[in-house]
């Protein structure tokens, strides 16, 4: 089935992010997911792709 190597990366994450405790990995795979679905659906998103990028990174710095 063609959704399954990134459905094995999803789990992969959840497991690895619920092993540390951090629950905005998970929340960060789930986006990810989304966008993912969102581009193979109505094509790239690039702009909001790029303004949630931007503010995730300067959340997990802060």
């Amino acid at each position: 089935c063609p959704g399954h190597g990134r459905q094995g990366l999803r789990e992969q994450a959840d497991r690895e992010a619920r092993r540390r405790g951090d629950t905005r990995i998970v929340l960060r795979a789930a986006r990810l997911d989304t966008r993912l679905l969102l581009e193979s659906a109505a094509g790239p998103v690039q702009d909001r792709g790029g303004e949630a990028e931007g503010r995730h990174s300067r959340a997990n710095r802060g």
